[in-house]
C-alpha cells in the first residue's frame, strides 16, 4: 500500500532520535521531520505544536 506524497509524519523530541521509529518509517517510505531539526531541546509543547499544526 502507498502513502500519499503529502504524507509526513513529525516526530517529538522524545522520539525523533529513536532509530527503529526512524527506519521503520523510512521502509515504509513515510517523510519524517524530527523536532530537533526545527527546534531547540526543551522547546515548550505551547510553542512549538501551533506551528506544525499550520504547516500541516
Amino acid at each position: 500500500m502507498s502513502q500519499p506524497d503529502s504524507l509526513v509524519i513529525f516526530l517529538d523530541e522524545n522520539h525523533c532520535n529513536y532509530k527503529r521509529i526512524l527506519a521503520v518509517l523510512a521502509t515504509a517510505g513515510i517523510r519524517v521531520e524530527r523536532h530537533l531539526d526545527h527546534f531547540a531541546r526543551g522547546t515548550p509543547d505551547e510553542d512549538w505544536l501551533p506551528l506544525i499544526g499550520t504547516n500541516g
